[in-house]
């Protein structure tokens, strides 16, 4: 698990999580949508939001980013997760963010090989 804030536009968490059962992971995370905000606290939340334990119940809806599936949830609380390979999920708050860590993802494939 990586932890992290990308400087942009304020600053943006983000999660990435090397999984090893991607139907598991995705299934996970869809089961645990509903309850996102309340258990990453404020470290995701947005400015003015309320504590953790009365953080909104979330709904998401499908999009892409980038030609990467992605969940996003309403704008009040944003949050978007995906998965860009099958081994690895990304949970932000903006595309920006996600964008900009998937760049570095594929300059650091590019220089391995």
């Amino acid at each position: 698990i990586f932890v992290g804030i990308h400087a942009f536009n304020h600053d943006q968490p983000l999660l990435l999580i090397t999984v090893s059962g991607y139907d598991f992971a995705f299934q996970g995370m869809l089961t645990w949508e509903p309850t996102l905000s309340t258990s990453l606290g404020d470290f995701y939340a947005p400015a003015g939001a309320p504590s953790s334990p009365n953080a909104p119940v979330l709904t998401f809806t499908d999009a892409v980013t980038d030609n990467i599936d992605v969940r996003k949830s309403n704008a009040e609380w944003p949050i978007i997760w995906g998965f860009p390979r099958q081994d690895l999920l990304i949970i932000t708050t903006n595309e920006s963010t996600l964008r900009e860590v998937m760049t570095r993802l594929s300059l650091q494939t590019s220089a391995a090989q």
